[in-house]
C-alpha cells in the first residue's frame, strides 16, 4: 500500500525545505549563470544539468545539509554533463563548432 502524499511531502520537506525555498534559490542560481557571456552558446543538456545541480545545493541549504543523496545526485549530473560534452568533442571542432549549443 502506498502512504498518503501528504506524508511523503511532510517527510521530504523536513530532508530538502520549502518548495518555495527551493525555487528561489534555485532559479536565483540560474540567473547568475543566465549572466555569463556563454550562456546563450549553451546547449539544453548544460542548461539542464546545471538547474539540477542548482536545485540539489538549494535543497542542501534549505533542508538536511548532510542528506548524502543531494552530493550524490550532483556528482551524477556532473557525471552525465561531462560524458555528454565528450561524446559531441568526438566529432571534431568543425562539427563541434556547427553544433555547439544544439541537441543531436
Amino acid at each position: 500500500m502506498t502512504e498518503p502524499i501528504e506524508h511523503t511531502l511532510e517527510k521530504r520537506g523536513g530532508k530538502y525545505g520549502t518548495i518555495e525555498n527551493n525555487a528561489f534559490i534555485t532559479q536565483s542560481m540560474m540567473d547568475i549563470l543566465a549572466q555569463g557571456k556563454n550562456w546563450d552558446m549553451w546547449s539544453h543538456t548544460h542548461k539542464e544539468c546545471s538547474h539540477m545541480i542548482c536545485h540539489k545545493m538549494a535543497r542542501m541549504v534549505s533542508g538536511d545539509p548532510w542528506y548524502d543523496d543531494n552530493p550524490l545526485d550532483i556528482e551524477g549530473y556532473a557525471r552525465l554533463l561531462s560524458d555528454y560534452i565528450h561524446e559531441i568533442q568526438k566529432l571534431g571542432p568543425e562539427q563541434l563548432s556547427f553544433n555547439f549549443g544544439e541537441e543531436n
